[in-house]
């Protein structure tokens, strides 16, 4: 599969958790502001590797998206009440 995250969308920040399920490496944290261009300078480090990114389905969400599919990151949204699981 490669790399699975998800993203937490607040007015403020984007708040992150991802595996790389061949590696076994892991980040967690936030991108503030959460702004197209610092979320494109987070999203670059994933450029060309398979990934695939849960959303949060709310206010701010299209952009996010929008930007996984500028590096190649098949993104999924989700309703926000379902997006823990």
């Amino acid at each position: 599969m490669g790399i699975v995250g998800g993203c937490d969308i607040h007015r403020t920040q984007v708040t992150f958790d991802w595996v790389d399920d061949s590696t076994g490496e892991t980040g967690r944290g936030r991108i503030a502001p959460a702004h197209r261009e610092t979320v494109r300078r987070w999203l670059a480090q994933f450029d060309g590797k398979a990934a695939e990114f849960v959303v949060e389905g709310c206010t701010g969400w299209r952009f996010v998206v929008e930007e996984c599919q500028q590096v190649g990151i098949t993104p999924h949204v989700a309703d926000p009440a379902e997006a823990r699981s």
